[in-house]
């Protein structure tokens, strides 16, 4: 979990200087960290569509659109595992 945090927050800095392939990257690592480990029983999760089209993004060249999706699930699966877990670290 701190792993997907750390990525997260790492990737908003890589992007706010510009370096959107390493923000890209960083949210990568973060996903892959986190893994299935927020789904929870009950949990309607868009999350792999949503990827599947900044991953369509990525392609095309829309390099800031594909870091936005990306770091928008990231966010949403890291808070869907703090409020399955209870664990915000």
């Amino acid at each position: 979990m701190r792993i997907a945090v750390e990525s997260l927050a790492e990737a908003r800095a890589a992007a706010g200087s510009g370096d959107l392939a390493r923000a890209l990257d960083l949210v990568d690592d973060g996903l892959a960290a986190l893994g299935p480990h927020y789904q929870r029983s009950g949990l309607i999760d868009d999350s792999g569509l949503r990827l599947t089209l900044a991953t369509v993004r990525r392609r095309q060249g829309d390099a800031a659109g594909a870091f936005a999706a990306m770091e928008r699930v990231l966010e949403d699966r890291i808070a869907a595992y703090e409020g399955r877990s209870g664990d915000a670290s």
